[in-house]
């Protein structure tokens, strides 16, 4: 059945019109199929003015032949053009797209054909044989064209004429590339009569019987008898007419879950057709309040996925895809969620055979309706229900075979509305057996599920361990709830549809949101997000780098808010998402100074069998290692047991390392810096999500050696204000004596790069540092931190003194540098004391450049790692030995340079190049160990340039020594740093031991 309706005129609401096929299932099918894909003869035209080529199919003709067609361009919130809705500038590129289509000699006779378009942006007009046979929208959704008698043997020239803008645009303001053109398949089908229009095996599990169940609808008029065989559950079954079709119950069938994803291969076949299904038993429930699948609470620790590719954007690859999702279960994401839009077909089935849930999103956002508070939104104008209707349906329609599907979201932030309402009520009575998601519902009215993006760990709290009184903040718009909304709330699972934005370095303060998934009623959430959008762009020499917002060249954009996955755009993990992964891992450890481990399983469905536990014992020059076989540990369950480490060297070490081994799922290859043995310099454990010879690694835990007690506190005693007249060594600190260094030799002669070390408080500011208003790094750049200078007020044998300040300010530092000579090296002890009017500071600590002659040195230390960390940034790390080949191995500027590469904890530091330094922290010199970083550019250079590739030839090596470095947050789109991870101007010491 088709919906013959004319053509919608110029700037209406429709969402398509013409010889329009209602939406079904992505079904595999024997029916005969033709693939369009391939060389398309293209015209563009923008703004009067053609060009002609060929268009390859599917593909975005902003990302062919550099530039030629026209360029991409990146928003967040704002519409590229007058918000006028459902109007759109005359000045609209078009791309017309034509090819001859040649029907093979033996293609069926009788029954019908199609014409399927799996996604073009924005709208398209299909034209065959000078025929016109109707309009589509919805740029990401399935629409099929009855071609009725324009279909004829032999050639046939198909014409596509694709317009970048159309009312259909002000429904996906989504935050990504606007990226024009036929980038899905373009198919032709044929139906033949009698054939399966459309198959829906509702497959469901039931945990009271263990039962699966299995109800088959068909849509259409098949010829009967239609079979359905499933040779491995033993399932033959034939109906000879719609009365006889009656649900299946099917005793052997094992559930689904994205822990156990359980598939049988099912066909439904008539004599006219046949389908191949996979199927997965699986229920997924809301019973009081918990969110279950199969009968089983579930916690979803997932990410928010959109389709994306450097070069492709988001034309689908399927030996990508998989790449991808096998990266996501390396680093333990069991969940995704589709955002904004449905992905392509293909995705939904490597999820069902890998194992993740999936929130299936629908293609719907209208965030630029924001700026004149939401007047005329969507989500509220009856004239849009229609659209808004028909793209849910095709959202449900298309992917409801799917076991990995496992709820409905209606699109995101598009505040709310009757319109959203109705497609909330026509998903629960298509398909009441999957929740509905929706996170602008704040009053609950209509979703099943409470949904928030970017609360603080606070509001979280609001919602779960309280029992009334508001459920957000006074700022956010869900504080307005009644208080019986409220209630109504408090009755429906918690979820995090977006939280810790991982843009740039970070994200920090994951620990708490994790933390808060132990409540019953929280159903976990997905992180902002998995993958970088960035896009290659040429550059003037002829080479190739990453691209954001505005760097091609658009009036209006969002800069590289567009960069903020927890893989780059080339999928390279960051530490956020090693710190993540460790923190929601699936089974998790503790230890003790005992030796004694515990190892908790968090999965709900599947044992873990054959796990292995990895220990080390961890010393400053020796290492001891071992291996614990793990029983089979049942959903939920722990197990104890003592790791046999020798007592002695218990008590020498500096930390005990536990690590869970899955052998059944590989990791990724370890990266460069490795944890390496200090005896025999071999690598040994890698990080979370790589893998090992025994498996995989699961999760870390480390128990490490308190401080001792008699170390100096974190701010020295009797410290007070230096003058400048102070001798060096002053603040409390005599060289020779308990404060000072110990068996100092008057006139002993440290390196020059001691000499060298300087006050720094600077640090380039980080995506996060840039976030709210006003931020921290304007708070920085208001302090001119980064201009800070330095004079010499004392100079002696043993020390200098130095007083720092900054540009028209009475903000100082005054540091008092002391040395003196050991059997085995020169001994340093930096004593900073702030005074003045300081802002929290991004770091307290001292700096020196090293000079160009070390840019190729070799790196190892002692401390924490293997990833860059900061204080709020360390789940995943911990102590040990760890090397690298090369300053740059430490870190990757990202695609805008900023703050990036410190590890903390540090008790030793050894570079080796132009000859060999070695730094050994005091262990008693600090209540908490100090942190470093290298780097080849000063935290200016990295500041000024927006680029990578801006940034100038290095010309030197920083080493840093942090006292203090701050948190990193999540402010770019969140809360911001944690009080008790910032720096505070405060008196400091360092105290440290070189060697070279």
């Amino acid at each position: 059945m088709t919906d013959t309706t004319t053509a919608p005129a110029k700037g209406d609401f429709a969402a398509a019109s013409g010889t329009i096929c209602p939406p079904r299932s992505h079904l595999a099918s024997d029916a005969r199929r033709l693939d369009l894909a391939g060389t398309w003869d293209f015209t563009l035209t923008t703004s009067g003015r053609s060009v002609t080529g060929t268009m390859p199919v599917p593909a975005h003709w902003v990302l062919q032949d550099d530039g030629r067609w026209g360029s991409p361009a990146y928003t967040n919130v704002s519409y590229p053009f007058p918000l006028d809705p459902p109007h759109v500038p005359d000045a609209n590129p078009t791309g017309h797209y034509r090819r001859t289509v040649t029907l093979p000699a033996d293609w069926p006779t009788g029954g019908s054909n199609r014409l399927r378009l799996l996604g073009v942006e924005s709208e398209a007009t299909v034209t065959l044989n000078g025929a016109v046979l109707g309009l589509t929208r919805g740029s990401r959704l399935t629409r099929e064209f009855d071609l009725g008698d324009a279909l004829r043997p032999g050639d046939n020239v198909l014409e596509i004429t694709v317009r970048q803008w159309s009312p259909g645009s002000y429904l996906e303001d989504q935050d990504q590339w606007w990226l024009p053109g036929i980038f899905r398949d373009v198919e032709l089908l044929h139906r033949p009569d009698g054939g399966l229009e459309d198959v829906w095996l509702r497959a469901d599990f039931d945990p009271a019987t263990g039962e699966g169940l299995l109800a088959p609808e068909f849509a259409g008029a098949p010829a009967w008898p239609v079979t359905l065989s499933c040779p491995e559950l033993g399932l033959q079954v034939a109906w000879d007419g719609p009365d006889d079709v009656a649900p299946l119950a099917v005793p052997g069938g094992e559930p689904w879950s994205a822990e156990t994803p359980r598939l049988y291969d099912v066909t439904v076949g008539n004599a006219a057709e046949t389908v191949a299904l996979r199927v997965g038993f699986r229920r997924s429930a809301i019973v009081d309040g918990v969110w279950q699948v199969n009968g089983r609470p579930v916690t979803l620790p997932g990410v928010n996925r959109h389709e994306t590719h450097p070069r492709r954007g988001r034309v689908f690859d399927e030996e990508a895809a998989r790449a991808d999702l096998a990266l996501m279960k390396a680093y333990n994401v069991n969940t995704i969620r589709t955002s904004h839009y449905p992905p392509h077909p293909r995705l939904l089935d490597l999820c069902d055979e890998v194992g993740l849930y999936v929130m299936l999103e629908n293609d719907y956002e209208t965030h630029g309706f924001e700026h004149i508070g939401w007047e005329g939104n969507p989500s509220s104008d009856p004239r849009w229900r229609d659209a808004l209707l028909d793209r849910m349906r095709r959202t449900v329609e298309r992917d409801k075979n799917h076991a990995s599907v496992i709820a409905w979201s209606l699109g995101n932030e598009a505040h709310t509305g009757p319109n959203l309402a109705a497609a909330a009520a026509w998903t629960r009575d298509r398909d009441p057996s999957r929740p509905i998601h929706y996170e602008g519902d704040h009053e609950a009215a209509y979703t099943d599920v409470y949904s928030r993006m970017y609360p603080t760990v606070e509001e979280v709290a609001l919602v779960l361990e309280h029992d009334a009184g508001p459920v957000a903040s006074p700022t956010h718009e869900a504080s307005r709830a009644s208080a019986e909304d409220a209630a109504r709330i408090r009755t429906q699972p918690y979820f995090l549809c977006e939280y810790v934005h991982a843009m740039g370095t970070g994200p920090g303060g994951i620990e708490g949101y994790v933390d808060a998934m132990a409540h019953p009623r929280h159903a976990g959430g997905c992180v902002w997000e998995w993958r970088d959008h960035a896009l290659e762009r040429l550059l003037p020499d002829g080479t190739r780098a990453f691209a954001y917002g505005g760097d091609f060249g658009e009036a209006v954009h969002d800069g590289n808010f567009v960069c903020d996955g927890l893989v780059n755009a080339v999928s390279r993990p960051g530490a956020g998402l090693v710190a993540w992964a460790n923190l929601v891992a699936p089974v998790v450890a503790s230890v003790d100074a005992a030796g004694v481990a515990e190892v908790r399983s968090r999965l709900a469905h599947a044992d873990i069998a054959d796990g292995l536990l990895r220990w080390e014992c961890v010393g400053a020059d020796r290492t001891l290692t071992g291996d614990v076989p793990l029983p089979r540990l049942a959903p939920g369950a722990s197990v104890t047991v003592s790791l046999g480490i020798d007592p002695d060297a218990l008590a020498a070490a500096d930390a005990v390392t536990v690590a869970v081994l899955d052998p059944r799922t590989p990791g990724i290859a370890p990266r460069e810096p490795r944890e390496i043995d200090p005896a025999t310099g071999e690598p040994r454990l890698p990080a979370v999500g790589e893998q090992t010879d025994a498996g995989r690694v699961v999760h870390v835990a480390q128990w490490v050696r308190p401080n001792d007690p008699g170390t100096t506190p974190e701010t020295p005693a009797g410290a007070r204000e230096a003058t400048p007249d102070t001798p060096a060594g002053a603040s409390g600190a005599t060289p020779g004596t308990a404060d000072g260094p110990a068996g100092a030799d008057a006139g002993a002669e440290p390196p020059a790069w001691v000499r060298a070390l300087r006050p720094v408080v600077f640090r380039a500011p980080t995506d996060n540092d840039r976030g709210h208003r006003p931020s921290d790094a304007d708070r920085w750049a208001d302090a001119r931190l980064d201009l800070l200078e330095h004079r010499v007020v004392g100079r002696n044998a043993t020390g200098i003194t130095l007083r720092s300040g900054v540009p028209d300010a009475a903000r100082r530092i005054d540091t008092h540098l002391t040395w003196a000579a050991t059997p085995d090296g020169v001994r340093v002890r930096a004593t900073m004391v702030p005074s003045g009017d300081w802002p929290t500071l991004p770091r307290l600590g001292l700096t020196v450049d090293l000079g160009p002659a070390w840019a190729e040195a070799a790196v190892r230390w002692y401390g924490l790692g293997p990833t860059e960390n900061y204080p709020d940034l360390a789940g995943g790390v911990r102590v040990g030995t760890f090397a690298a080949p090369g300053i740059d191995d430490l870190w990757a500027p990202e695609i805008r340079p900023q703050e990036a590469g410190h590890r903390g904890g540090l008790r030793r530091l050894t570079l080796e190049g132009a000859g060999r330094l070695e730094v050994e922290i005091d262990p008693h010199a600090e209540g908490r160990r100090p942190g470093f970083s290298l780097a080849r550019w000063t935290p200016q250079q990295l500041a000024a340039a927006p680029h990578a590739e801006d940034l100038p030839d290095p010309s030197g090596v920083w080493l840093t020594l942090d006292a203090r470095h701050a948190g990193i947050g999540t402010a770019s789109c969140g809360p911001a740093t944690d009080p008790q991870f910032r720096v505070a101007a405060e008196p400091v010491t360092l105290t440290f031991t070189v060697r070279g």
